[in-house]
């Protein structure tokens, strides 16, 4: 099989939050991008991202409880070798938030039975317009993506311009990548890799200082009191707080929602329909966080919507005693 022949595989990355699961849903959608296969990385224990995947991809597969960078690559090399891969016009990757790409593009690359069917074409990095510049400051992981990537694109344009300081501050960290808007993919041609041979790695993945636990609820909840909880763990946390993410019952809501922090952005319930409703069965949101402990932020979880066990604070305990607070 020539290397024409070959199946591309594009690996998605970008830092917690920063819209690569927007960017798959839009572009999903499109004539040219029809008859993907998609598979979804999760760093938390809970199925998260591949429910946030909408049902515009031919199919869907989740590696949950783990990062690819680091001690799944093998279940990688598993799934798709237990799948017809001809049946797919192309494959995207989407790495957890904190993965490096690289351990990944290499084994597709050098993995033998993948490398008959497999061509690794590209890195495709996700920049946040309103984080990006903090993240890679303050991560390594998000200055690496970026770094390693063939193509950035620009996330969140609706909400900030893509001014010239911040192609600057990518350009400084990759001075080879075409950089473009996420929002202006339109076609397969609007992709494009930089061609050039990837280093060799012996990465051991990211940091120990990130990790991630569930908070969860049997019952219904007040939206009002969710997101009131949601701004108190921004508030209390800071950028120990790296994302929430999850699906959430409410009062007086027939479908589910979708629960989303980024950083200290707290983003609007989203409602969720269809056949992805169905699969929801209780809430569950996955928090993670870097140099803190997540059990402190499940704790206020707990606390607030009545799972209080023995000296932790309730509800309102917290809203009249910000020292009872985890952690405070």
């Amino acid at each position: 099989m020539s290397v024409a022949t070959k199946i591309p595989v594009v690996l998605l990355t970008g830092f917690l939050g920063s819209g690569k699961t927007t960017f798959l849903n839009r572009i999903l959608k499109l004539a040219d991008f029809k008859n993907s296969l998609v598979i979804v990385n999760e760093f938390g224990s809970v199925p998260v991202d591949h429910l946030l995947v909408e049902e515009s991809a031919e199919t869907i597969y989740e590696l949950s409880n783990g990062c690819l960078c680091c001690n799944m690559r093998g279940e990688l090399v598993e799934t798709l070798a237990g799948l017809d891969l001809n049946r797919f016009d192309r494959i995207f990757i989407e790495t957890t938030g904190i993965a490096d790409p690289l351990p990944v593009f290499q084994t597709l690359a050098h993995n033998s039975d993948m490398a008959s069917l497999l061509q690794p074409s590209m890195i495709l990095s996700i920049f946040d317009l309103i984080r990006g510049a903090d993240l890679l400051k303050e991560h390594a992981e998000a200055r690496h993506q970026i770094a390693v990537a063939d193509q950035i694109l620009l996330t969140k344009d609706d909400l900030v311009e893509a001014s010239d300081a911040a192609i600057e501050t990518v350009r400084q960290v990759n001075q080879n990548a075409k950089i473009g808007l996420a929002s202006e993919i339109t076609s397969l041609s609007d992709l494009s890799s930089s061609g050039g041979q990837k280093p060799e790695t012996h990465s051991q993945g990211h940091s120990n200082a990130y990790r991630s636990a569930i908070m969860r609820s049997a019952r219904r909840l007040s939206a009002q009191d969710l997101i009131g909880m949601l701004h108190m763990m921004v508030n209390q946390f800071g950028p120990n707080l790296l994302r929430i993410k999850g699906f959430a019952h409410i009062e007086d809501r027939e479908d589910p929602v979708i629960v989303q922090v980024s950083g200290q952005i707290v983003h609007d319930l989203a409602p969720v329909s269809g056949t992805q409703s169905k699969a929801i069965g209780k809430t569950e949101l996955v928090v993670i966080t870097k140099n803190l402990d997540p059990a402190m932020v499940v704790a206020m979880f707990d606390g607030f919507f009545g799972n209080v066990v023995p000296d932790t604070a309730d509800k309102d305990a917290m809203l009249n005693n910000p020292l009872s607070i985890p952690g405070f």
